[in-house]
């Protein structure tokens, strides 16, 4: 079953992220005055950021395959729609992949990685 997708990567139920922190921030601009608390002015949004963290295990899927589309993706600045439960979130590019190697076996074969990768939005 299909959980969500970047791009060409499709995230299966196996392979769905343990967590997704969605982060939306805005610009409010304090202007100082004398002898009164400051005066704040609307700027506007900023950078929408999504962070997804994953826990792959090779009983379920290929973590270091994952672990390398989204690294060549990252490489060359890919942006790609997210999609997630059929819903598409917008344009991100990754900014950052964090990789813990958790568990391998005897011969060095990756069995169970841990990714967090940090999305932002990207708007034409």
């Amino acid at each position: 079953m299909i959980w969500g997708s970047w791009g060409a990567i499709i995230f299966e139920t196996t392979s769905s992220p343990d967590k997704l922190t969605s982060t939306q921030q805005y610009r409010l601009v304090a202007h100082a005055l004398i002898n009164r608390y400051p005066s704040h002015e609307f700027m506007g949004e900023d950078e929408h950021s999504t962070i997804m963290s994953w826990t792959l295990n090779s009983r379920y899927c290929d973590p270091d395959s994952i672990y390398g589309q989204l690294s060549d993706a990252a490489s060359i600045g890919t942006y790609a729609p997210l999609v997630i439960g059929g819903k598409q979130v917008g344009q991100f590019a990754i900014r950052e992949i964090k990789k813990d190697l958790l568990n391998t076996s005897p011969e060095g074969h990756t069995r169970v990685i841990k990714l967090t990768v940090n999305l932002v939005e990207v708007r034409p």
